[in-house]
């Protein structure tokens, strides 16, 4: 009788473990290296079906966390913001987090590591006359 017993709760238990199922957690951190707010669009697994997905101050950061059935994997993941954008494919051996750098001298750069990216701001100096001195602002 506990043998019966034993073998239906672990039939029982895995029939729970079957329904619940896995899921994958995907954490994507955007980067702005720019002096521009940007606002990101997200699409994951729906080709072309943007969704807002966070708003990045300038030289801001901002972490958007995904949790994807793995019955859906892989999926395509793709973003856009800035006036660039970038995809990636999302599946079980997906290192998270993934990040993306926004930059405002070139493309933007996606890595798997967090990594110290220098960008070099250019400001234009306008000399401004005013009585017998010069102003830079």
């Amino acid at each position: 009788m506990t043998k019966t017993r034993t073998v239906y709760g672990l039939a029982l238990l895995g029939m729970c473990l079957a329904l619940i199922g896995c899921d994958k957690k995907m954490e994507i951190v955007f980067n702005n290296m720019t002096q521009q707010p940007v606002n990101v669009e997200l699409s994951v697994g729906r080709p072309h079906q943007f969704s807002p997905a966070c708003s990045l101050t300038a030289l801001g950061q901002d972490r958007v966390r995904l949790k994807i059935d793995d019955d859906r994997l892989p999926v395509h993941c793709a973003w856009r913001g800035g006036g660039f954008q970038g995809e990636f494919p999302i599946d079980k051996d997906t290192i998270s987090p993934r990040y993306i750098y926004i930059r405002q001298s070139g493309p933007p750069i996606m890595r798997d590591e967090p990594t110290e990216i220098r960008e070099e701001i250019r400001r234009e100096k306008t000399f401004i006359k005013s009585k017998d001195e010069f102003v830079v602002e």
